[in-house]
């Protein structure tokens, strides 16, 4: 009974992976981050989702804080430079 349950659910595991494959190749930016050294498919969907439209962005360290909101679900502190 559990092993057919199981069967079940990594069944439908592999068909929403292959729907994110396929929606990952059909999109040019999550194309393009997986040219990055240590950026596999789901990171790359994951990130494209997340930022989705990067011209909203006035820079990189706006985008930077939004990654850290997203993944600690905070925002990140904010320290002083020592001269």
């Amino acid at each position: 009974m559990e092993l057919e349950a199981t069967y079940q659910e990594q069944t439908l595991i592999d068909q929403v992976e292959d729907k994110l494959d396929q929606l990952g190749n059909a999109d040019a930016r999550v194309q393009q981050l997986w040219t990055i050294l240590g950026v596999g498919a789901r990171l790359a969907e994951v990130i494209v989702a997340v930022i989705d439209d990067a011209k909203r962005f006035k820079n990189a360290k706006q985008v930077e804080n939004l990654a850290i909101v997203s993944v600690l679900g905070r925002k990140p502190l904010q320290t002083k430079r020592l001269k």
